[in-house]
């Protein structure tokens, strides 16, 4: 378990740093490449299910060199998040503004 609290924080590290650098998406938009960041959102980390989450997105293999590796094992973090997201905490950014609106 001490492990996966060390993973989690390296990877809170990592994102807080690079986020915008090295889990960034691409999207095509009226034929222009556009590079649209992937937000990481501290409230994952609450989730009973963040720490084995982590852990077995981090762990899959890849083959190839060191950097490639590494890229690959993020999109595999990004995808594993994007689930969490879409499975419990679905349009959190619109119920936010809501309830400020309501304040």
């Amino acid at each position: 378990m001490e492990e996966l609290r060390q993973l989690s924080q390296a990877f809170i590290s990592i994102s807080q740093c690079f986020r915008e650098l090295i889990m960034s998406r691409i999207i095509y938009l009226r034929g222009l490449l556009i590079a649209k960041p992937f937000k990481f959102h501290g409230f994952w980390m609450s989730h009973n299910d963040f720490p084995q989450l982590l852990h077995k997105a981090w762990r899959t293999e890849f083959q190839g060199d060191p950097m490639r590796t590494f890229c690959l094992k993020l999109k595999e973090v990004k995808t594993a998040l994007k689930e969490l997201n879409k499975k419990e905490f679905w349009d959190i950014s619109a119920k936010t503004i809501h309830a400020q609106e309501a304040l």
